[in-house]
């Protein structure tokens, strides 16, 4: 899958902080594709990954009761799938080709309207085929700091957050693919001034518009 827009992948840990620095690149000016923001809308009720997990997991993946019956219970399916790898895997074999048929109509939907895409990916180090990018971002934490940030965000106790590390590639992969890499151990404001620098040097790399930086 290319477009003529350059294709930046943009990647990391769970909870390293993809969707901060996803969010300045878009005040930037890139447009951003974010596959996690697709895929649960592929889960909403009665939409195809919905129907293909339905099918697969059946009612222990849906919520029982109260306003939301029926939706797609994420808490219970994400026990289910970071517990066991095949069941991972086969989530991925479900939903992988749904997400990337939107990606690929948004990609040329936005061609031309933008100096350059960025494909958020947070499983690419599992998958690098599904994606040819012209530059791979990794958002890197140390593993610690990962855990806290995670069972902080998610409400979630130490065990079920190591394994959710340990079902994800490791820290060593993801960094062995990238072509940047963007520490987030530091404050927001120290990470926007890295994506600010970052925009620039993809702009410059790919020459697609007046190299003026913008104003901070």
């Amino acid at each position: 899958m290319r477009a003529d827009l350059p294709v930046v992948v943009l990647t990391g840990g769970i909870a390293s902080g993809k969707t901060q620095v996803s969010e300045q690149l878009a005040h930037c000016g890139a447009l951003i594709i974010d596959t996690d923001v697709i895929a649960r809308e592929l889960s909403a009720p009665d939409q195809l990954g919905y129907q293909a997990i339905v099918a697969h997991w059946g009612d222990r993946v849906l919520i029982g009761s109260g306003p939301n019956k029926g939706h797609l219970d994420r808490r219970a399916l994400r026990e289910i799938v970071f517990a066991n790898p095949d069941e991972r895997k086969t989530l991925e074999r479900l939903l992988h080709p749904l997400i990337m048929d939107v990606v690929r109509a948004q990609l040329n939907e936005a061609e031309g309207s933008y100096p350059y895409a960025v494909i958020v990916i947070p499983l690419y180090a599992e998958s690098p085929q599904i994606m040819e990018a012209d530059a791979i971002v990794v958002v890197d934490v140390p593993r610690k700091l990962q855990l806290e940030r995670l069972m902080s965000r998610d409400d979630i106790d130490l065990d079920l957050a190591q394994h959710m590390l340990d079902a994800q590639a490791s820290r060593e992969q993801r960094l062995a693919l990238a072509t940047d890499v963007i520490d987030n151990t530091g404050d927001i404001d120290t990470l926007h001034h890295k994506v600010v620098e970052l925009d620039q040097q993809l702009r410059n790399r790919f020459k697609t518009i007046p190299q003026t930086l913008p104003a901070q």
